[in-house]
């Protein structure tokens, strides 16, 4: 028979609020969370981001609402949540005086790992931390990226369902942080779901299957991040903004032209599956004057500060 615990979302957040004193971490707060799925938590500092992340690690408990992981709630069953999680703190303690090897064999015994399957596990960390090299390394002579990757194997001992990650890619630098996106890819063709915050948004774009912008505690937005989504492009001619953007509109494979209002540029939007580069070979024989064709900023980035800007009272 199947197991029921493995159906369904991986995470259910309803009408979640958390406050501190008379400050609100957390107002109703509510979404659920995809299997096997990375998803990213966007805000800015105290937005609530780190507040959800320890409510769903069980170490706070919210004033009202209710938080699920793996249909376990997370107050009533939090002993039983924690052996379905993998917590990375914003600040990840590393015992500096232990070696590598050792330090991951001592959190594979605190999950009950034994024999084989603790030196099984001890492997395949390094494996995955990239430090297998360095095993026998004391843990205060790794870069800062090879620590963080060592924090993140580290969330790993107990076999995790769900990884919750805050702020892992603070202070890399870009090869660090590449490295630690494939470590996060590969958890995830593992079969393991992830939550991580993060202000690189960067980073989240390449990683996430998903993005949720939290502002002052509550969600602002929850952005798509599906292939093909970029095709929009702006457009720089000679000539009247408002007649070019009217021929452009009957080019084949352009779905929308329009001014945008600054500099005399255009904002054209193609069809599915148009190439922007047959779609300019299409301006240009159209005989329109093409002096800038580049895309549009629809980054996380610029997503995020329109959502918060919106939610704004």
């Amino acid at each position: 028979m199947s197991d029921p615990s493995r159906r369904g979302p991986i995470v259910e957040v309803e009408d979640l609020t958390v406050r501190f004193g008379g400050d609100t971490a957390l107002d109703r707060v509510t979404f659920s969370l995809d299997r096997g799925a990375i998803t990213g938590l966007v805000g800015p500092n105290g937005a609530g981001k780190t507040t959800l992340l320890r409510v769903l690690a069980t170490l706070l408990e919210p004033d009202s609402g209710r938080a699920s992981v793996d249909g376990l709630d997370v107050v009533e069953g939090a002993l039983e949540v924690r052996r379905r999680i993998g917590y990375q703190p914003d600040a990840a303690g590393l015992y500096q005086d232990m070696k590598v090897e050792e330090y991951l064999r001592f959190f594979a015994d605190a999950h009950g790992r034994k024999g084989r399957d603790r030196d099984g596990f001890v492997a395949r960390a390094l494996e995955i931390a990239g430090l297998g090299a360095r095993a026998g390394d004391f843990v205060e002579d790794l870069s800062l990226g090879m620590r963080e990757r060592l924090a993140f194997a580290r969330t790993l001992a107990g076999d995790p369902r769900l990884l919750l990650l805050d702020e892992p890619f603070s202070g890399l630098d870009p090869v660090a942080r590449a490295d630690l996106r494939k470590v996060l890819l590969g958890a995830k063709d593992e079969g393991r779901s992830v939550l991580v915050s993060s202000h690189l948004l960067w980073d989240l774009e390449r990683l996430c299957d998903r993005v949720l912008f939290v502002d002052r505690g509550r969600l602002v937005d929850e952005p798509t991040l599906e292939d093909g989504e970029e095709t929009a492009y702006e457009l720089g001619a000679v000539g009247d903004p408002a007649a070019i953007a009217g021929a452009v509109t009957g080019i084949a494979g352009v779905a929308g032209a329009a001014p945008i209002g600054r500099g005399g540029l255009i904002a054209v939007t193609l069809s599915p599956g148009t190439a922007p580069q047959d779609a300019l070979a299409a301006m240009v024989e159209a005989g329109i004057g093409v002096v800038l064709w580049r895309p549009a900023d629809r980054g996380l980035e610029d997503r995020f500060v329109r959502a918060v800007a919106e939610g704004e009272p």
